[in-house]
């Protein structure tokens, strides 16, 4: 069964991602990188500045699948708004 490589979450703040990812879940930061980025940019058709800044995180000692975490500058709305974490 092939792995999964990769999956892109869109967040309102990076930092509490990190937070409950990094220090509550343990997972491990594979890359760290704030700025723009015109690859990304050019895949959501957006200008490179629209993104804030970016969290790489993966399961220690996982070879395969990484959480990518991404702070847009202008969020579009919440999938479901008012949703819990344990929906």
């Amino acid at each position: 069964m092939p792995a999964w490589r990769e999956v892109l979450v869109s967040v309102a703040d990076l930092a509490a991602a990190r937070a409950l990812w990094v220090h509550q879940f343990g997972f491990e930061v594979t890359f760290d990188k704030e700025g723009p980025d015109e690859r990304l940019a050019d895949i959501f058709g957006l200008h490179p500045e629209e993104i804030v800044a970016q969290l790489g995180l993966r399961s220690p000692g996982a070879e395969h699948g990484m959480l990518h975490f991404v702070q847009f500058y202008k969020p579009g709305p919440p999938v479901r708004e008012n949703a819990a974490s344990i929906d």
